[in-house]
């Protein structure tokens, strides 16, 4: 059992203090042993999240410039055809996503065997746009840190 004196040297000062793995309780980050249960007990070492700018996130950034280098090229087609940029930035017409590889079985079918790919790179507006970059953003860095991006 533990003593008020033990709790008040364990959480006096400015000690970093850690769960122990074995028992829960609360141990200095230094301590190899637990002073509460006595069995070696290292914690765990905390996993910095990786974010899109700290580096090696290659595949999140590559992906990222192909979404916004079709979308500008995907609006510049929509602007040429006659119809307004700000129509675009709605929904993109069912045209322009067929030319640029939108997902049809029925082409798919006749052997444009690419669109199972490309269609993944398809946005039909700037909001899908930003809301799937955003997610990219935030989630890609991570994927690529437990899976590797080599």
């Amino acid at each position: 059992m533990l003593s008020w004196n033990a709790l008040d040297t364990m959480f006096s000062g400015k000690k970093k203090l850690v769960m122990c793995q074995v028992c829960r309780g609360l141990i200095e980050s230094s301590a190899t042993t637990c002073p509460l249960c006595g069995r070696e007990s290292v914690p765990k070492a905390r996993i910095s999240s990786p974010s899109i700018t700290s580096g090696g996130n290659f595949f999140s950034l590559v992906i990222l410039t192909i979404n916004i280098v079709l979308f500008v090229l995907m609006s510049t087609v929509e602007v040429r055809n006659g119809r307004g940029a700000e129509a675009f930035m709605q929904s993109a017409s069912n045209g322009v996503l067929d030319d640029f590889g939108a997902l049809v079985p029925s082409m798919v079918w006749a052997g444009q065997w690419w669109r199972l790919v490309t269609f993944n790179f398809l946005h039909i507006g700037l909001m899908h746009l930003m809301f799937n970059s955003s997610a990219l953003f935030s989630i890609g860095p991570q994927v690529e840190a437990i899976f590797g991006s080599q």
